[in-house]
């Protein structure tokens, strides 16, 4: 039998099973007592043993020998029964309402009768002895306990035992022992006694974490947590609970400066994940923390480190996609490079190649391999990838098989190499006649460590017009960049957007002759959507090609179809504005600025960069709107 000790020890290391055992161990003693205490109340005996294990795990770090548990343990459910005493006052007879809920319901009238009176003897009896036998006598026939475990449990010499148990014996009758046995026999505690134990200490942050009660909740896994520091589930409950809490208050206060919160989520997050907790809500919770207050770095090592514990491929794969994506945040082009040469050797070679086209083109890894020199080598993959498709590309597909060229091609700064790639892309997508498959072939994708199909998200029509919109855009950057003449391609802009406009008022108008549809409710949503993100490319277009009028127009109306301005369009247009003079309506776009991108720092780094900025960048009213940015950033610092 493993010592209490090495139970007791085991528990401390986040080992629940030996709870168990120690549960197993020592719950009829405890039951045993408690019922002698509670005067044959079997009900209240169970509920005060299961707080009493309760408790003691709880309070497991107290326990200063562990050799001494099971001591410690009685103490803690005498405890128990003084406060159920207190707060019920039961008196020492049973009332009649008492006994009856103590009889088979399902028994005669007369055998009710009978047990009640049974029961009641046996009670009286046993009061009759003094209080040390009670104990022996309860605890003896409750579960035939060996005298050495009575006498180890009640803390007093073997021979004590014998002798109270003896003396018992004799002013009991013969028939009353035997009516002792049936009574106690037929209150054995439930079968799930133990499991129900253990889970009950967790069971009530777990229910507060479903009623979004953050701080209740992280009172009560901390509880846990501070007993047992490595239990997987009390520490993911903790770390969810203060991560509630921070995106709660981030909600409530703007700025959120809470930082001593922050830290100790985010400390709570690496934890939770460190002892086991390793699931997609941590993850997930852990990464938005870092990246709002520009953490890149340590989330993309993050992302490296569970990759690395995952078992299946495409799981690993799918996470080192975001650690590269966040290491090109962090400017670590070598480590975005390492990662994804990483993610291509995961890959199984007989894997078709339109997913392994999918795999090969996270956000950021077109950027990274000409910053080590080696484009050509990411060239050479994306040819052989292309030349492996055919003809088999859905439109989506293709025109991310040529952004990623064109990407490669702007690193290396070779801007006639971006204009020729993205024209190959235009005259294809422009000449496809409205039923080509490739525009309504679904393109076949790794999302989150499952392949499969974008379930038509990205065919259509919408999609032409988008990928043209967007690919005209890079276009426009990359000819205004090499000194060429951008007016025929930002002409062909316009071209497009005017084309999506149209798709998108035509299908709107469909949309509304069935609006009791909820499938072209929702697609309206998308095409919406789309149209979007048409306005967010031309928008960029028009600001790195100078033409500050128009970037306002495309930000205006981007801003009417969604309510609100994305990612970097809120700093892109007030800089247009500066450049137009219109100063005061700028600094209203940036004091009006919330969100995340604000803490991450992304959006002051623009205003340092943006030269359109200049002009401004000493005016004490832009001063003291970047100030706040600044003291905003700092409190997710380390």
């Amino acid at each position: 039998m493993t010592p209490d000790r090495h139970l007791v020890e085991a528990c401390l290391r986040g080992d629940v099973q030996a709870f168990a055992v120690l549960v197993d161990r020592y719950r009829y003693p405890v039951y045993g007592i408690c019922l002698w205490y509670t005067r044959g109340d079997f009900d209240a005996a169970e509920d005060a043993t299961q707080e009493a294990f309760i408790a003691s795990w709880l309070k497991l770090r107290d326990l200063s020998d562990p050799d001494y548990f099971g001591p410690w343990l009685k103490r803690i459910a005498l405890n128990e029964c003084r406060m159920w005493r207190r707060e019920q006052r039961r008196r020492v007879s049973l009332s009649e309402e008492e006994a009856e809920a103590l009889v088979d319901p399902s028994a005669s009238p007369e055998d009710q009768v009978i047990a009640q009176e049974t029961h009641q003897e046996v009670l009286t009896a046993i009061g009759q002895l003094s209080k040390p036998q009670q104990q022996v006598v309860t605890l003896f026939y409750l579960e035939e306990l060996s005298l050495k475990q009575i006498a180890d449990f009640l803390e007093i010499p073997l021979q004590t035992v014998n002798q109270r148990l003896y003396r018992a014996r004799l002013r009991l009758k013969e028939e009353m022992l035997s009516m002792i046995e049936d009574i106690f026999s037929g209150h054995k505690l439930p079968a799930d006694f133990t499991e129900k134990v253990v889970q009950e200490a967790l069971s009530k942050g777990n229910q507060l974490l479903g009623e979004y009660k953050w701080s209740s909740a992280r009172q009560e896994f901390r509880k846990v947590v501070e007993t047992i520091p490595d239990h997987t589930e009390a520490n993911r409950g903790l770390a969810l609970a203060l991560d509630g809490e921070v995106r709660m208050l981030m909600k409530k206060t703007s700025p959120f400066e809470d930082r001593k919160l922050l830290q100790e989520a985010i400390a709570a997050l690496e934890q939770a994940y460190h002892v086991g907790a390793r699931d997609r809500r941590v993850v997930q919770s852990l990464d938005d923390l870092y990246t709002r207050y520009g953490r890149y770095r340590e989330s993309a090592q993050f992302y490296e480190r569970v990759a690395a514990d995952r078992e299946d491929w495409r799981e690993s794969v799918y996470f080192l996609k975001r650690a590269i994506a966040r290491f090109n945040r962090s400017g670590d082009m070598e480590s975005c490079v390492r990662c994804h040469r990483r993610v291509i050797e995961l890959v199984p070679a007989d894997l078709s190649p339109r997913p392994r086209l999918d795999i090969w083109r996270p956000a950021g890894v077109a950027f990274a391999y000409p910053h080590v020199g080696a484009a050509e080598e990411a060239l050479l993959q994306l040819k052989m990838l292309g030349e492996e498709v055919g003809d088999e590309w859905g439109i989506y597909e293709r025109s991310q098989f040529h952004g990623a060229r064109s990407g490669i091609f702007r690193e290396m700064r070779d801007w006639e190499g971006v204009v020729r790639e993205g024209r190959t892309y235009v005259e294809w997508a422009r000449s496809l006649p409205e039923n080509d498959p490739c525009l309504f072939r679904e393109d076949l994708r790794l999302e989150e460590g499952v392949e499969e199909a974008s379930s038509g998200s990205m065919t259509g029509e919408r999609v032409r017009w988008g990928t043209l919109c967007g690919t005209l855009t890079s276009i426009v950057i990359a000819q205004t960049k090499g000194g060429f003449d951008s007016d025929s391609t930002f002409a062909d802009l316009e071209w497009a957007l005017e084309r999506h406009e149209a798709h998108f008022l035509n299908f709107q108008r469909r949309a509304e002759e069935k609006s009791d549809n909820p499938a072209i409710k929702e697609e309206a949503e998308r095409e919406k959507r789309g149209l979007v993100r048409s306005y967010i490319s031309a928008g960029r277009g028009a600001f790195e090609g100078y033409r500050y009028a128009d970037a306002v127009r495309y930000y205006r109306r981007e801003e009417e179809l969604a309510g609100r301005l994305y990612v970097d369009d809120p700093l892109r247009l007030a800089a247009s504005l500066v450049a137009l003079g219109r100063t005061h309506e700028a600094r209203d776009r940036l004091r009006n600025i919330t969100g995340r991108h604000i803490p991450s720092g992304r959006y002051r780094g623009h205003f340092e960069t943006f030269r359109e900025f200049d002009a401004v960048r000493e005016d004490p009213a832009f001063v003291a709107i970047i100030e706040g940015w600044k003291r905003a950033e700092a409190v997710g610092q380390k």
